[in-house]
């Protein structure tokens, strides 16, 4: 009995080692050069790998994987920087890019065609790659050109269709839900327009399928639909703190009072708008809120604008994401004395449990610091 045990518990071992296999991605650069290089890095391995370019730009690469991962294809060798696109490969089964430049007014765009296998998945994640991760281009830089919020607007809805567009075409709820799409990557430069080339069966829109490949899985855990919502509301309340910042009295611009009055304060699908609407808020009216400044203020605000207790504490939390997004990168202190308001009026706007602890731990940290000091060095001893 004790030797079948142990010879089942070999094989298991047996199965798992061998049950890895080979994703393969084949591509093309067109009109290659000289000075183009490739390499691969799958996300879960340690090394990149490298991808050897035949004469005529074609290049073929395996991989070993357990689980459909994603993966980013390096391009250099036509830039100062280099080039870089996410595609998801699948285990046992076949990939295909096309990698190609546009040039426009001396200005080099790097396109990427997706084909065969996770071809809707590459597509939509290279898309929230390149806007959000390589360059965010719901950021000051881009946002502080327009002068007035409806041409912002038009600017974010532009910009937010490709997505929607790639999204309809994974196909909410047809996928594993088990996979997640990596949410810290969606910070979410090139708009893949349709190249000239109609003959071409893969095209810069990355909308070309192979009848013979796989089915595409999704690994979109969130609901997209949400997100590109929450992505519009970034855009559109970024430009409209941005303006206030600079002298520009939003209350008097027509389009934007109309979108405030879309605002429902029981709504919970709305919560990231709202949150967003506070930060705008604050800097608009700061009399209303003295002295509360920051998170405490929008918190202030927050629940003069809802009495929903569910939209209040949704709000509540993205609020906090800012708030911990700068003590992240040392630009607050949590443990001074300045941020007592916050986490009292933390403490009196979410009423969900999730920041109960915390709160009392901060606020036991300023009222007995020596409570916490040394803990390190009696730590050591």
């Amino acid at each position: 009995m004790r030797n079948t045990f142990i010879l089942f518990i070999l094989a298991l071992f047996v199965g798992q080692a061998v049950s890895a296999q080979t994703a393969k991605l084949q591509g093309r650069i067109e009109r290659v050069q000289s000075s183009d290089a490739l390499r691969l890095y799958v996300f879960g391995n340690v090394d990149e790998t490298p991808v050897d370019l035949s004469g005529d730009g074609t290049f073929s690469v395996d991989v070993d994987m357990f689980e459909p991962s994603r993966a980013i294809l390096y391009w250099e060798g036509r830039a100062a920087e280099e080039w870089s696109f996410v595609v998801w490969l699948q285990p046992d089964s076949l990939s295909r890019v096309q990698l190609s430049v546009q040039k426009e007014k001396s200005v080099l765009t790097p396109c990427i065609a997706y084909d065969g296998a996770c071809a809707d998945v590459s597509n939509l994640s290279n898309l929230l790659f390149q806007l959000f991760e390589r360059q965010n281009v719901f950021d000051a830089e881009h946002l502080s050109t327009f002068t007035n919020f409806s041409a912002c607007q038009a600017y974010v809805e532009k910009t937010l269709q490709p997505l929607g567009e790639a999204w309809l075409n994974v196909g909410a709820g047809d996928g594993n839900d088990a996979l997640r799409y990596d949410d810290d990557a969606l910070r979410y430069d090139n708009d893949d327009d349709d190249g000239d080339d109609d003959d071409d069966p893969l095209t810069s829109s990355g909308q070309a399928h192979d009848d013979d490949a796989p089915s595409v899985f999704n690994p979109f855990g969130c609901d997209m639909s949400a997100s590109l919502d929450s992505l519009q509301a970034l855009g559109e309340f970024t430009y409209a703190l941005l303006a206030e910042q600079r002298g520009q009295k939003m209350e008097e611009d027509e389009a934007f009072k109309a979108r405030i009055a879309e605002l429902d304060g029981d709504d919970v699908d709305q919560a990231f708008a709202i949150g967003m609407m506070t930060a705008w808020a604050v800097v608009a009216h700061p009399e209303r809120y003295a002295p509360l400044t920051d998170e405490a203020a929008r918190l202030r605000c927050l629940t003069q604008f809802t009495t929903n207790e569910v939209v209040r504490n949704e709000a509540a939390d993205h609020i906090m994401q800012d708030f911990f997004l700068k003590v992240q990168m040392c630009q607050v202190n949590p443990d001074s004395p300045a941020c007592r308001p916050l986490y009292e009026e933390l403490r009196r706007t979410s009423t969900s449990g999730a920041f109960d602890v915390f709160v009392e731990t901060q606020l036991l940290r300023i009222e007995h610091p020596e409570l916490f000091d040394g803990g390190e060095d009696d730590g050591e001893e």
